[in-house]
C-alpha cells in the first residue's frame, strides 16, 4: 500500500535523482530566478521524494530539484517534501514520473525527452507502447524522440542551440548508418538556407535508395544473364557506352531494370554489335544502370621485318624518347616550384583572378592542386573554402598557377604531352607543342631542355646543329 505524507526535511536529507532527464538543472540563470521566487513567494509546492536506495535516512528527489539548488543557493535549512513510499521504487518508475511532470511544464528539450525514453527502453520488460503509455506520449512521439539520438552528437547541440529545428533533426536520424549523407544534410541544416536543405534531403533519399537497390539488382541482373563490368572496364577499348536516349529500350532506373523478366536486347544492338554483347554498369554517379556493348578486338597483323633504315631511325627514336623520359620530371618539378614564389599580392586583378579560378569547379580543384594544398573534392564548401586559401596567394602566384592550368595543363596529361616524341612531329601535334614552349619562354622565361631540342632535331634532321646528342642526367632550365 502507498504511502503519503508531507513533512519538513532537512536540506543535508535531500539528494537529485540521477534518473533526472533534465539536462539543465544546474543553470546558473534558471536557479537565480526560481531562489528570487523563492525569497519573496516562499515554497508554494512541496517537493516529491522517495526513500534514498542506499542512504538510510536520506531521500531522493524526484520532482523539484531546481527548488531544492534555489534553496541551498538561499542558505536554508529545510524544505516541505512529499514522502512517498512503496511506490516508484523501480527506475522506469522513477523516470516515468520525473518525464511526466516536465513534459507538463514543456520543461525538457526533444533531446532530453528521446533520452529518457531510451532509458525507459533499456530497462527490462519496457516497450514502446509501455513508455508511450507512462509518459502520456503517443508510440509514433516515443520512436521518433528516441531515432532522434541517433543523429549525432553535433546534431544533437545544434538542436539544443537551436541551430536546427526538430524536423530536420528526426530527418538527419534517418540516415544515422550513412554518415556522409547525415554529415550533408547537418551542413544543409546549419546553413539556414531552405533551398540548400531540400536539394540535400532530395540528394540524400535518392543515394539512400540507390545504395539499398545495389546489392538487389546485382542478383537480378546476373540471375536473368546479363554480365556486369567494373569501372575501369567501362574505360576500356574493349566496351562502348550505348546512350540511354538513343537505346531507349534498355532500362536505366532500378525500380525499371528490376521488372525485367528475362535477358532481352533491342534489334538496334543486335544489328551494331551481334548477340551476346550486352554489358551492365551499375553507376554510382549517376546512380543509373548503365549499358554497354562488348566490342570483339581484331588480332594484329604479324609486322613485317624492319628495313636496316627503319632500324636506324628506330634507333634514334629510343634515344630521343629515353632523353625526353630523363627530362621530363625535372622539367615538371621546375614548373610547378615556380608557383610558389610570391610577389604582389592584392588588387583589382587579384580578386579577378580568384573569381576566375573558382567559378568552375574542376578548374578550382586543379589549382589547387598545383598549389598543394590539402582539400576535399566532394567538399560542398570547396568554394568558399578554397577562394580563403587562394587569397593568401601573390597575383602573380595565381596568374601562373592559372596558366600552367590553362595552357600547359600541368596536372593533367599536359606535360606527359610535351615530351611525348610524336607530339612535336611538324605534320601532325608539333606546332601546338612548339607553341607552349613559345609560351613558357616568352612569359616566363623558362628555356626549352636538351631532350626537347633532340626531339625538334629528329623530325628535322636537315638543319643545322640539331643533330641529337647523347643523353645527360643534367638538365637544367
Amino acid at each position: 500500500m502507498t504511502t503519503m505524507t508531507i513533512t519538513d526535511l532537512e536540506l543535508t536529507q535531500l539528494f537529485p535523482s540521477p534518473l533526472n532527464p533534465r539536462e539543465d538543472v544546474g543553470d546558473e540563470q534558471a536557479i537565480s530566478e526560481m531562489a528570487d521566487s523563492l525569497r519573496e513567494k516562499g515554497l508554494l509546492q512541496p517537493l516529491l521524494v522517495v526513500p534514498h536506495p542506499s542512504r538510510e535516512g536520506d531521500y531522493e528527489v524526484l520532482i523539484g530539484h531546481r527548488r531544492l539548488a534555489a534553496a541551498r543557493r538561499l542558505g536554508w535549512s529545510s524544505l516541505s517534501c512529499e514522502v512517498v513510499t512503496d511506490r516508484f521504487t523501480g527506475d522506469a518508475d522513477k523516470i516515468a514520473v520525473m518525464l511526466t511532470e516536465n513534459l507538463h511544464r514543456a520543461d525538457l528539450t526533444a533531446v532530453e525527452e528521446g533520452q529518457a525514453m531510451q532509458a525507459m527502453l533499456d530497462l527490462p520488460g519496457y516497450s514502446l507502447e509501455k513508455v508511450a503509455k507512462a509518459t502520456s506520449k503517443s508510440v509514433s512521439t516515443v520512436r521518433r524522440r528516441t531515432q532522434l539520438l541517433g543523429a549525432g552528437e553535433q546534431v544533437l547541440a545544434a538542436v539544443k542551440e537551436k541551430k536546427i529545428d526538430l524536423f530536420q533533426a528526426e530527418e538527419i536520424a534517418k540516415y544515422s548508418d550513412e554518415p556522409d549523407l547525415a554529415k550533408d544534410l547537418t551542413t544543409a541544416a546549419e546553413s539556414g538556407d531552405d533551398w540548400r536543405w531540400k536539394q540535400a534531403t532530395s540528394r540524400a533519399s535518392s543515394t539512400l535508395n540507390w545504395r539499398q537497390s545495389v546489392d538487389k539488382l546485382h542478383a537480378h541482373l546476373t540471375g536473368l544473364g546479363y554480365e556486369l563490368i567494373d569501372a575501369e572496364q567501362t574505360r576500356s577499348s574493349e566496351y562502348t557506352f550505348l546512350p540511354p536516349f538513343y537505346y531507349s529500350e534498355l532500362p536505366t532506373k532500378p525500380q525499371e531494370v528490376l521488372e525485367l523478366s528475362n535477358y532481352v536486347i533491342p534489334q538496334k544492338v543486335l544489328d551494331e554489335y551481334g548477340k551476346d554483347c550486352l554489358r551492365a554498369y551499375l553507376s554510382h554517379g549517376a546512380q543509373r544502370v548503365q549499358w554497354y556493348a562488348f566490342i570483339e578486338q581484331e588480332e594484329e597483323a604479324a609486322e613485317p621485318e624492319l628495313t636496316a633504315e627503319e632500324i636506324a631511325e628506330q634507333e634514334a627514336r629510343e634515344k630521343v624518347e629515353l632523353a625526353l623520359r630523363v627530362e621530363h620530371p625535372k622539367f615538371k618539378e621546375h614548373l610547378e616550384e615556380l608557383v610558389h614564389k610570391p610577389a604582389k599580392l592584392k588588387g583589382t586583378a587579384h580578386a579577378a583572378l580568384i573569381a576566375a579560378i573558382c567559378d568552375r569547379n574542376y578548374t578550382l580543384k586543379s589549382v589547387l592542386e598545383i598549389f598543394g594544398i590539402d582539400h576535399d573534392p566532394e567538399d560542398k564548401d570547396l568554394r568558399e573554402k578554397g577562394r580563403a586559401k587562394l587569397a593568401e596567394k601573390t597575383i602573380d602566384q595565381l596568374a601562373y598557377a592559372l596558366f600552367l592550368y590553362e595552357v600547359i595543363n600541368v596536372n593533367g596529361s599536359g606535360t606527359s604531352n610535351l615530351y611525348r616524341l610524336n607530339e612535336h612531329d611538324p605534320a601532325q601535334n608539333g606546332t601546338w607543342a612548339a607553341r607552349k614552349f613559345e609560351f613558357l619562354e616568352s612569359v616566363y622565361g623558362i628555356e626549352p631542355g636538351e631532350a626537347i631540342r633532340q626531339a625538334w632535331a629528329f623530325w628535322e634532321p636537315a638543319l643545322p646543329g640539331t643533330e641529337a646528342e647523347g643523353v645527360s642526367d643534367e638538365v637544367n632550365f
